[in-house]
């Protein structure tokens, strides 16, 4: 509010009206310029934005997609223990061992080791092989597994095939039997490890022959009660994946000794022999538990 003072003074009618007149003037300034107030300041006002609206901010980029882990590096394979690609030597690479119960055990097996000269004092000539490997069983009996196997054998000039055995000289093994010791049978393998359980002495006559074939036993059981003298499939020693379960062989009354070797003939077909050529050999772990 804007006051005017002045002095008073007689006016004649004419200057008394030209001083209402600038006094009208000078309220009106007055009232004009307390009604409309000065722009805002140029640092709180954008150019070119209306007036009561805020400014555009501009879109931020998003941040790059984070690129995937590389795949983790595939496990190296286990070295094999022997290799079936080379000169297998004049002396046998297969190994012995005795068994405590609920303690691992592992042996090394050539892969001309001839399970038909278990309980021999030494391998059958005839035959072309290596004494099978002993397993001295702890008293008591219980359970044999084969918790890891690991290896490969090859007959001729064959590749080589791991425990469970593949396709050698055509994948069909049907033996007969060798003295007081059973053949197998095995109609889609060939080249598998395979045991058999004997007491102080050989038995008086073979039993009878196990069939491991794909629509007989197979090689997908859990349990297996193999009797003296009679040669049993192993394998790697599990019904399915190598971590998973492992087959259970009961150990038969009056066994105290375990042989393990392979089963092989000419064409693995008819009498037990043509050992000599085989190569390589495996690594196996025995454990027998109550």
């Amino acid at each position: 509010m804007f006051y005017l003072a002045a002095e008073q003074k007689d006016f004649g009618t004419g200057e008394e009206d030209d001083v209402m007149k600038r006094l009208a003037s000078l309220v009106f300034v007055a009232a004009c310029t307390y009604s409309n107030p000065p722009p805002q300041s140029p640092q709180y006002q954008q150019p070119g934005s209306p007036a009561g609206t805020q400014p555009a901010v501009a879109a931020q980029p998003a941040p790059p997609a984070a690129e995937p882990a590389p795949p983790a590096p595939a496990p190296a394979p286990e070295p094999l223990p022997i290799d079936p690609e080379k000169d297998m030597p004049k002396d046998s690479l297969t190994t012995n061992a005795k068994l405590e119960l609920g303690q691992e055990a592992t042996v090394a097996i050539d892969a001309r080791s001839d399970v038909y000269s278990a309980g021999a004092s030494n391998a059958e000539s005839t035959r072309g092989g290596v004494m099978p490997s002993t397993i001295t069983l702890a008293p008591g009996g219980g359970i044999v597994t084969f918790p890891k196997v690991v290896g490969k054998a090859a007959c001729d000039a064959n590749a080589g095939t791991d425990a469970d055995g593949g396709s050698c000289a055509g994948g069909n093994t049907d033996l007969y039997n060798a003295g007081p010791l059973s053949g197998i049978k095995h109609h889609q393998r060939s080249m598998f490890l395979v045991g058999v359980f004997l007491g102080p002495k050989l038995p008086k006559k073979a039993p009878p022959v196990l069939d491991f074939s794909d629509d007989a036993l197979g090689t997908k059981f859990e349990k297996l009660e193999p009797q003296l003298g009679q040669v049993f499939y192993i394998g790697d020693g599990h019904p399915a994946a190598p971590t998973g379960p492992t087959h259970d062989f009961v150990v038969p009354k009056g066994a105290t000794r375990l042989f393990l070797g392979y089963a092989d003939g000419y064409g693995f077909l008819g009498a037990p022999g043509a050992y000599g050529d085989n190569k390589g050999g495996l690594s196996v772990t025995i454990l027998q538990r109550k």
